[in-house]
């Protein structure tokens, strides 16, 4: 049997009901919800709720999640909407205490960090028509966008590190523990290749590149638009944000 995986990307936790779920939002946010919707998420509990004002978005972090790196989430976001309010990302609606983050412990014992976001409408942009000028806006965006994390990022004393993503080129050394999960014996070798190569030759060169933190997970399902007239309503999903080499993150 392959072992456990070390990362906790994956790591199994008790899922919070939507019961639960609203009653700590009433102590932590002083939110009345009319109803609350669960929305599918990779790795925590995420949920839409409607309230009388406007739809927020709940969001229950998994039990392994380190506070440091919601911190660097959140500080990201809330510089966002101080000094580039023009960006359309998610606002932080704070808890009752002016805080950003509120750590609770939910019904089943397990300590969750809890944050409460703005509600972004539209559709993700890999279902929408696509168009040359659709793709200029969204270059255009991310340029803006990447420029103002960079900014932010080294701007905090110390500077903000993000998330220890596998996704990121610096940490290719995280991938060797895991090929153990391959079950099949040439995949695994062909893969364990790739890898030994891969840290070999492209991990010396990516550690001399810039970088910077970056939001480095701008695909289709984490951007949001309206089709008539086209634009861009929302960047989802700061969660895999890392600082990486500059190129990575247009890549």
């Amino acid at each position: 049997m392959p072992a456990p995986s070390p990362l906790p990307l994956t790591a199994a936790f008790i899922a919070l009901s939507a019961e639960n779920a609203r009653r700590l939002l009433a102590r932590t946010h002083g939110l009345t919800a009319e109803t609350i919707t669960r929305l599918p998420t990779e790795r925590d509990d995420t949920f839409l709720v409607r309230t009388e004002r406007a739809p927020l978005v709940a969001k229950f972090a998994h039990p392994l999640d380190e506070p440091r790196y919601l911190h660097d989430q959140l500080a990201v976001l809330d510089g966002l909407a101080r000094e580039h309010p023009e960006l359309p990302v998610q606002r932080i609606t704070p808890t009752v205490e002016g805080a950003l983050v509120a750590r609770v412990t939910d019904d089943a014992g397990q300590e969750r960090q809890v944050r409460v976001l703005s509600y972004l409408d539209g559709e993700p942009l890999g279902a929408a028509p696509r168009s040359l000028a659709a793709m200029h806006s969204l270059g255009a965006l991310h340029a803006r966008l990447a420029a103002a994390i960079a900014d932010i990022g080294d701007t905090d004393r110390p500077p903000l590190m993000g998330s220890p993503t596998p996704w990121n080129l610096l940490n290719l050394d995280l991938y060797a523990p895991q090929l153990d999960q391959i079950r099949d014996d040439e995949l695994r070798a062909n893969a364990g290749q790739v890898v030994d190569e891969a840290r070999d030759a492209l991990l010396p060169a990516a550690r001399a590149l810039p970088a910077l933190l970056a939001h480095n997970d701008l695909h289709g399902d984490n951007v949001l638009v309206r089709s008539e007239p086209f634009a861009i309503t929302g960047v989802l999903d700061f969660g895999d944000m890392t600082r990486t080499p500059r190129v990575a993150d247009l890549a």
